[in-house]
Formats: structure tokens, C-alpha cells, sequence
């Protein structure tokens, strides 16, 4: 379940269109590529496609791309809420390991568990904070980040400007 997914597969069947339909009008040369990129983002397995994808289905079925904007803005706020916190370790290529955590810990503390662990053993750690919230642990010590909606919201709200602009 998405709501970007929900608005594509809502206004298709509105119009009376069938998949095929709908990515043979997107321009879709490899069909079997665009009917699996529609059927996962109408069925909610890919929450946040790109938003060039997402125009070339906007402009099709008639959806202002603000709405695909406002949709994955509520989308984010529903996944980013609190999880039982979990550190992996990155040993090699496939190769991972799972760290438990004290119970009750608190970010911060996992925080400190995390960098011990990339910086000892010399392996990438991610922290999990929520479904779309993540922290990797360098073994230089270094931390990036990872969970913003904003970049993907920019990138909706550039797609919504050129529409304005051609549209």
C-alpha cells in the first residue's frame, strides 16, 4: 500500500486504461520492464519511485505532480516513526551480522555502540532508527546519514515546476 501507487492505480482505472495501455502511452520500448515498474509502484513495493517516472505517468493520466508531492511527504511521515533500534554489520560484500542491543537502550547510546564497533572491527555499521531512517558507521569514524525526504520532495517539486512551465 502507497499513496503514490494508490493515485496511478486510482486515476488508470478511472480512465478505463489497462497496465499495458498506460506503459505502452508512458513510452515504455521495454514492456515487460514497464509493466513490472507500474505494477510495483501501484501495489506499494516501490514507496518512492523517481520522479521523472512518476511524470511520464502524471502526464498520461492527467495528475498534477504536486499531488505525487503532498502523497509522498504523508508517506514518509507514516514510516518514520520509532523501531526497536538494530545494528548490522557490514563484513563483506553479502556477509552481515546482526548486534543486539541492551533493552531500553537509547539512540544515542546505540550511537556509541555503533561507532565502537565500525572503528574495532574495521566494518561499515548501520543503525536503524526507522523504516526510512538509517546511520552508517564508518570505521574511520566517520557517520552518514540517511532518511530525508527532502531531496526526493525536490526532486517532485523540479518535475512539478517543468509541467507548470510545458503544461
Amino acid at each position: 500500500m502507497s499513496e503514490i501507487g494508490d493515485i496511478i492505480k486510482n486515476k488508470r482505472k478511472e480512465l478505463g486504461l489497462s497496465t499495458l495501455q498506460v506503459v505502452r502511452g508512458v513510452g515504455y520500448r521495454n514492456i515487460s520492464k514497464g509493466l513490472n515498474r507500474l505494477n510495483e509502484i501501484e501495489s506499494g513495493r516501490k514507496l518512492f519511485p523517481k520522479a521523472g517516472v512518476l511524470a511520464r505517468f502524471a502526464a498520461l493520466l492527467g495528475i498534477q505532480n504536486v499531488e505525487f508531492e503532498w502523497a509522498a511527504r504523508r508517506e514518509w511521515s507514516r514510516l518514520d516513526q520509532p523501531v526497536e533500534l538494530q545494528l548490522v554489520e557490514w563484513i563483506k560484500g553479502p556477509v552481515f551480522r546482526t548486534h543486539s542491543l541492551p533493552p531500553r537502550c537509547t539512540p544515542d547510546e546505540a550511537r556509541t555502540v555503533a561507532l565502537a564497533l565500525a572503528t574495532n572491527n574495521g566494518h561499515v555499521v548501520c543503525l536503524t532508527l526507522s523504516a526510512v531512517r538509517f546511520e552508517y558507521f564508518q570505521p574511520s569514524g566517520k557517520v552518514r546519514r540517511r532518511g530525508s525526504i527532502e531531496p526526493y520532495v525536490r526532486s517532485l517539486e523540479k518535475e512539478n515546476d517543468l509541467q507548470r512551465r510545458d503544461g
